[in-house]
């Protein structure tokens, strides 16, 4: 597929917007991607939605058009290297896309959430037991809370990875979040990730 460079105009005829549209819906299954192809086109997706598929309401763009994204936080600096490795290879089996961000501190963490859309939706991995290491003032429950209020509804699921497990049951049942005993199962980890990706 020839995928037109920033600045041209190529849905200025019917024609030129029907065959567009046809190679767009069969050669693209992730349409972040094609932005991104396309020059960084996200700034008019509103416009290019109206051209395209006019029968689109505003919720089923948000669907169709939300990334997702993973964010993964551990003061330990071994187990904030090693998960985006094993988050790579479970993502050749995905059919659909999620991006990875790694915090290396709970501002960090905050920050990053900063740069996503109100269209994105978010699953949240945390150490549990992290308050009193360099750069991480609070704990994962804590955390969990910080990044609801930040993002409200976008926080569809979040995991507490702890070696105290006993400590985080109250509080991973009050909010709703998955409950991991250090260290965690890989495969229960990736089930709740691709669940996340797929669904």
């Amino acid at each position: 597929m020839v995928v037109p460079s920033k600045g041209h105009h190529y849905v200025n005829t019917l024609t030129t917007r029907r065959r567009f549209q046809s190679l767009f819906c069969r050669e693209l299954r992730n349409p972040h991607t094609f932005f991104k192809r396309c020059g960084g086109f996200e700034s008019r997706i509103d416009v290019f939605i109206k051209i395209w598929f006019p029968d689109v309401s505003p919720v089923g763009k948000k669907e169709v058009w939300g990334m997702k994204y993973i964010f993964f936080i551990d003061d330990d600096e071994m187990l904030r290297d090693m998960f985006p490795r094993v988050f790579r290879s479970w993502k050749r089996s995905w059919t659909a896309e999620a991006e990875l961000r790694v915090a290396d501190s709970t501002e960090h963490l905050l920050e990053m959430l900063d740069e996503t859309r109100e269209e994105n939706r978010v699953l949240l991995i945390t150490d549990g037991n992290m308050r009193g290491s360099r750069g991480f003032d609070l704990d994962g429950d804590e955390l969990i809370e910080a990044v609801r209020a930040k993002v409200g509804a976008r926080l569809v699921r979040a995991v507490i990875m702890t070696g105290r497990p006993e400590e985080f049951q109250a509080a991973a049942y009050r909010l709703g979040a998955e409950l991991l005993a250090k260290p965690a199962d890989p495969d229960a980890l990736k089930r709740i990730v691709t669940e996340f990706v797929e669904n």
